[in-house]
C-alpha cells in the first residue's frame, strides 16, 4: 500500500517536472523568436536637414526618443494637439512620420493628440522577400534618413 502512494508522488511529480518544461521551452521560443525578429530590422539614423526647431522635433519622433520629444514639443508650444498636427516631416504628419520608421513609443504619445485626417492609416501588403534577388531580409544596414521639416 505504502509503494503505491509512493508510486503515485512519483507519478505526480514527473507530470510537474514535465509542464514545468514545457513552459520554459515555450518561453525561451518566445524570447527567441522575439530576438530574431528585432536582428532583422533596419538601423534608422536621422539626420537634420537645416536646425529648425520643427526639424528637431521630426528628428526625436523618428528616434523613439518620447521624453525628449515630449519636452520639445512643451517648449515649442503648449498646444499639443497644434504642434502634432501642424509639423510636417518629409512630407509626412509628425504621427505618420513616428509610425513609419517605427518609433512606436513617439507614435503612441502623438496618438493620442492626432486628428483623423492626420492618423496613420494602416494597410496590408503582402511582399515576398525570398523571391526578390538582392532582397534585404537578413539586413541589419543602418540606413540615413534626412529630416526636414514643414
Amino acid at each position: 500500500m505504502a509503494s503505491v502512494g509512493c508510486e503515485m508522488k512519483s507519478a505526480i511529480a514527473l507530470m510537474i517536472l514535465e509542464v514545468e518544461m514545457k513552459s520554459y521551452l515555450v518561453i525561451s521560443t518566445l524570447l527567441l523568436s522575439g530576438w530574431a525578429i528585432d536582428t532583422q530590422a533596419e538601423n534608422y539614423v536621422f539626420v537634420a536637414a537645416d536646425h529648425k526647431p520643427e526639424t528637431k522635433i521630426c528628428v526625436l519622433a523618428g528616434s523613439n526618443q518620447q521624453p525628449k520629444l515630449r519636452l520639445q514639443m512643451n517648449a515649442y508650444s503648449n498646444l499639443l494637439r497644434f504642434t502634432t498636427n501642424n509639423i510636417i516631416c518629409n512630407d509626412m504628419s509628425l504621427t505618420q512620420f513616428a509610425y513609419r520608421y517605427g518609433a512606436m513609443d513617439s507614435y503612441a504619445y502623438l496618438n493620442r493628440f492626432t486628428r483623423s485626417y492626420n492618423k496613420v492609416k494602416e494597410r496590408v501588403t503582402i511582399r515576398d522577400i525570398a523571391a526578390v534577388p538582392g532582397s534585404k531580409a537578413d539586413s541589419d544596414d543602418t540606413v540615413f534618413v534626412y529630416v526636414s521639416a514643414k
